[in-house]
Formats: C-alpha cells, structure tokens, sequence
C-alpha cells in the first residue's frame, strides 16, 4: 500500500517541471517577504497572507492537474457515480485507492484555506466552489486530453474541500473556546 502511495504521489510530482517549480517557489517566497516586511503583523497581515496562500494552492492544484501534465492515454470521460468503489470491490484495484484518497486529500487544503481566508464564508458556498473547481479541472482535462474526466473525482474534490473548511471551523472554534478559558 506505501508503495502504491510512493508511485502516485511521484507520478504527480513528474508532470511538474522541477526548474519551473523552484522559480515559482522562490518568487512566492520573496513576495510573502515583502509582505511582511510591508504589513507586519495583525488581522489584517493574516488574512492578506491567507489569500495569498489560497492563490498559491489554487494555482499550484491547476499546474499539478492541467497545466503541467502530460498528456494521458485514456481521455473519455467516466461519468459513472462511485465506479472506483465498485472496481476496487470486484476486481481489488489497489491502484484506484490511492488515486481515491489523493483526490479527496488534494482538496482538503483548498477547503481550509477559503474558510481561513474569507471568515463569512458559509460551508455551502464552499462545497459549490469546490465543486466549480473540480469541474473545471474535469472539463479542462477531457478537453485537452490529459486523463479522464470522472464523477468520481470531482465528488472527492469536493468533499476534501467541504472537509478542509470545516476543520478550519473546529479549529477556529476550539481556539476560541481555550482562549476563553484563559482570559
């Protein structure tokens, strides 16, 4: 199983270019410097950095699906709802559980970060966000041929996303009841 994970997560780390990768890192890091250096510190500061953070996955999660991947042998769609479940059941598919989990995992930041970033946000507008984003990365990849465009994986995407926020909300609330506690 570890080396099912190992295999997945290096295939997605091949379809980025390493130069391109360390450039973009480098930048984003010089410009969470200068935001620093410009903002200091406060509510303000963290949610200007939030944002940025959410930019930054919501650009690193397009590069690693769309952008930067080659393209894939298979390019039909799979609308077929839970088909991974059922394929991994009948036949034992041990490479459909990474893929399942990683697409629910992948989310889970994205999720996060919008609560993080936008305190009013509500766990609706969340899910039809994540779901908007993760059919537009279907669509883009059916479209450009680079893998298949599954139901499956826009319904991981967005729960991870849904997942994501409401641990930000538990947090968010645990934190505040122990600071509560020790006013």
């Amino acid at each position: 199983m570890k080396d099912l994970f190992k295999s997945f997560i290096f295939g997605l780390l091949n379809d980025v270019p390493y130069p391109l990768y360390i450039i973009l890192i480098f930048i984003l890091l010089l410009f969470s410097i200068i935001l620093f250096l410009t903002f200091g510190k406060g509510k303000t500061f963290r949610l200007l950095l939030s944002r940025f953070a959410l930019g930054e996955y919501f650009f690193l999660i397009y590069c690693s699906t769309v952008l930067f991947r080659s393209t894939k042998q298979y390019h039909e769609p799979n609308l077929t709802p839970f088909w991974k479940y059922k394929a991994y059941d009948d036949m034992g598919n041990m490479y459909l559980l990474p893929e399942i989990i990683m697409n629910l995992v992948v989310f889970i930041p994205f999720g996060y970060l919008f609560g993080m970033s936008f305190n009013n946000i509500k766990l609706w507008q969340v899910l039809i966000i994540g779901l908007l984003v993760s059919i537009s990365i279907e669509f883009l990849q059916f479209f450009y041929k680079l893998g298949m465009a599954e139901f499956d994986d826009v319904f991981h995407n967005t729960l991870g996303a849904v997942i994501g926020y409401s641990l930000y909300k538990l947090i968010y609330f645990v934190l505040n009841k122990t600071r509560r506690f020790h006013l």
